[in-house]
């Protein structure tokens, strides 16, 4: 990993102030580095947490700022080590429209051998190819909201990975998907989690719920959905949020006995005591309901 960046011959503190990074928390010094500053936020699997901050084309003081940390907190013998072990990352930027692309990159991203968590924080964040970097077959939870990504962009970001996918949670909310890609969910047999709310869906695939048996919250709002087709038997979704979509009529919700929380039209509905199994008694459900 020394070798993806030239020899550092600075100190620890002259490397700080190279990439506008103080000793407290990696945040700049200087009123006018507030501006066009990357944020970086990792956590280890033994729960150590690091954030650094740098400018743009100063990717060098920012692994020199990283290493420091490291090695302050002597959880791991030198950065490369540090960076096998991150489990965690979110990636945020502050008053900048500009865009994060590969050579921006304090490190590579080929180190994060464990990376299971990945967050995109701020919308528009990323260079054309530069999530296909971080996306891999480890990876249990990815948000991805505000990317402007397309369903076929998502198919051709889980392309090369295996055909059963460890994903629990996937966030793809305000992005600019057409329709829900089945040759990516089918192979999300684990996903509990799902928002695709904020987007330009006509339909959802009918056995969206056969495709992803474990599928618990699911996260429809705000879109352009009109007939309803999904397939809800045998499917064990808790939360089920259909709001703000031209529904032409709501689909049977018998078949979800777990269900909690709905939301129809601009209406959303939870539940605020335990329900019995309408299969065996019927009995009102205790609910309180909003306007979205």
């Amino acid at each position: 990993m020394e070798s993806f960046l030239k020899t550092l011959t600075g100190t620890g503190t002259l490397a700080r102030q190279r990439s506008g990074i103080a000793d407290t928390g990696g945040v700049s010094e200087r009123p006018d580095d507030a501006k066009n500053v990357w944020r970086m936020a990792v956590r280890t699997k033994g729960a150590l947490e690091l954030k650094v901050e740098w400018k743009p084309g100063d990717t060098e003081g920012a692994y020199a700022a990283l290493s420091d940390k490291v090695r302050l907190s002597r959880a791991h013998n030198d950065t490369d080590a540090f960076l096998a072990d991150v489990s965690s990352l979110e990636i945020s930027r502050i008053q900048t429209n500009s865009l994060l692309d590969q050579g921006g990159l304090p490190f590579a991203p080929s180190a994060l051998t464990s990376l299971t968590s990945l967050r995109l924080a701020s919308d528009d964040l990323l260079s054309e190819g530069v999530l296909d970097l971080f996306v891999r077959s480890t990876l249990v939870s990815l948000d991805a909201a505000g990317q402007k990504i397309t369903a076929p962009r998502v198919e051709s970001l889980f392309s090369s990975l295996p055909p059963t996918l460890p994903l629990t949670s996937l966030n793809l909310r305000r992005n600019h998907l057409a329709l829900l890609p089945a040759a990516v969910l089918e192979r999300c047999q684990h996903l509990t989690e799902l928002d695709a709310s904020d987007n330009r869906l006509t339909e959802v695939h009918s056995g969206l719920l056969q495709m992803c048996p474990s599928l618990e919250v699911l996260n429809l709002e705000s879109n352009r959905i009109s007939v309803p087709a999904l397939d809800l038997r045998g499917g064990g979704l808790r939360t089920l949020q259909l709001g703000l979509n031209p529904l032409d009529y709501l689909p049977t919700l018998a078949p979800l006995t777990r269900l909690v929380e709905l939301s129809v039209c601009s209406v959303r509905i939870s539940k605020r005591g335990p329900r019995p199994d309408p299969r065996t008694c019927f009995a009102a459900m205790p609910v309180t309901a909003e306007v979205l």
